[in-house]
């Protein structure tokens, strides 16, 4: 049993290095590439992005690369909507973009790269 729980947790770790190297890239990445930058064994990659390309959590293109899959955008508004600081940011926003007619955008920030988390765009006016 306690090997199990070992095993279960360097599958999570390599779950989320795969996660981690998809975000660092920011862009699809071929396998062979992603196997390198996770250092992971190339069947655990393999058998990984399959089981999560089944739950959406992962898409390979038409040349095989991997990226983020459609579900992960679900998630991702889930954590928008329940984030007291994003949702406040949003407000002020919407508040900011009526009153002076211009696109706004608000952005987290990480170390890595700026991921965009809210963005509001002036609707264009007729003339």
């Amino acid at each position: 049993m306690p090997d199990e729980k070992v095993s279960r947790a360097r599958g999570v770790d390599r779950v989320i290095d795969i996660f981690r190297q998809l975000h660092i890239a920011g862009r699809p990445m071929a396998m062979r590439d992603l196997i390198e930058a996770t250092g992971a064994p190339r069947s655990s990659v393999y058998d990984l992005v399959s089981l999560l390309g089944d739950a959406g959590l992962l898409e390979l293109d038409a040349d095989g690369a991997v990226f983020f899959g459609r579900e992960m955008h679900y998630y991702g508004a889930d954590y928008m909507a329940h984030n007291d600081l994003i949702r406040r940011a949003h407000q002020s926003m919407v508040e900011i973009v009526a009153r002076h007619g211009k696109p706004f955008s608000f952005a987290c920030w990480k170390a890595i790269s700026t991921p965009w988390c809210c963005q509001k765009v002036m609707p264009i006016r007729s003339r």
